[in-house]
């Protein structure tokens, strides 16, 4: 009986022994590496496409590009990105003032308008160059775009901050516009496209690149001259020196708003305007009914109307 006893007891030893090792031996003591918490802001995609969805129809976002730019204005960073895709930029430079606050402007595109993409990666190489000191909006101006918008975020250390964007806009539907019924004489009296004239010839001074309106007075005209700066606007002068004649303009058929887009902002702008009438003659030169200049303070991705002094 005390045999029976002390086997039982020898055995119940001896399994508890070899479950204490198993459980040593299981135990894993390897300390596992830390992750390195992020730093930077984050575009949602979901935020980009919404309304529009992701894909290749035209109206739909096909890609996007973001740019960075610091309180001083400086580009900080800049990418394009697959519709699906957040857009991540990570560790950003603080300002030369010392704020990490951020601006990001959005560009989207639809498949046709992004094409082999070619275009786009040459501006957003030049952009990020940090020879070119260009100011916040030079990609929004140089850039052939379906749809924009801008964001704004604060980095913070070890957090990846979601920006917070506005709704996509249509291409065109910022800058400074010029109403025909703007025109008037000294008198008080109508002076434009209400008064005799046929087109309006305008010029914004100092905008160094052009993209000519179609010359159609069809319904879309002022819609499609909305992209429009002067096509040879490549002479023009800076503001403070008489700026370019209104013969380097750009024409406007009447009754279409003179429109002017992706300038420069914020800041003010003069437009010289030069008010045509029918010629007299097919091929002949059309005659000037006056001329007048108008100004206007544009504010980023806001359509701001001119006033104009009267006609001359």
């Amino acid at each position: 009986m005390r045999l029976r006893f002390l086997l039982l007891l020898i055995g119940s030893l001896s399994m508890y022994l070899a479950f204490s090792v198993l459980a040593v031996a299981c135990t894993d003591t390897t300390t596992l590496p830390g992750i390195d918490p992020i730093t930077g802001i984050q575009i949602r995609s979901d935020v980009i496409t919404a309304g529009k969805g992701c894909g290749t129809g035209d109206t739909q976002v096909y890609k996007y590009t973001a740019v960075v730019t610091d309180t001083d204005g400086l580009v900080r960073a800049a990418a394009t990105y697959d519709c699906f895709a957040d857009g991540v930029f990570q560790a950003l430079t603080q300002s030369d003032s010392g704020f990490l606050d951020f601006n990001v402007d959005v560009y989207a595109f639809n498949a046709k308008t992004f094409g082999d993409g070619s275009a786009v990666a040459a501006v957003v190489n030049q952009v990020t160059n940090t020879d070119h000191q260009l100011d916040r909006f030079w990609a929004g101006r140089t850039l052939t775009f379906t749809w924009d918008t801008n964001c704004q975020t604060t980095q913070q250390s070890d957090v990846e901050v979601v920006a917070v964007c506005e709704p996509l806009r249509d291409a065109g539907s910022d800058g400074i516009i010029v109403l025909p019924a703007s025109f008037t004489r000294q008198d008080g009296t109508p002076a434009g496209c209400n008064a005799g004239a046929a087109s309006v010839r305008a010029s914004v001074r100092g905008i160094p690149t052009a993209q000519p309106p179609p010359m159609d007075a069809g319904a879309d005209a002022s819609k499609d001259a909305g992209d429009a700066a002067p096509s040879d606007a490549g002479d023009a002068g800076n503001a403070g020196d008489g700026g370019t004649t209104p013969a380097q303009g750009t024409l406007f058929p009447c009754p279409n708003e003179v429109r002017f887009t992706r300038v420069k902002a914020p800041a003010d702008h003069t437009i010289d305007v030069e008010l045509l009438g029918v010629p007299a003659d097919a091929g002949a030169p059309p005659p000037s009914l006056g001329r007048t200049t108008c100004r206007g303070s544009v504010a980023p991705f806001v359509s701001t109307t001119a006033t104009c002094d009267p006609v001359q």
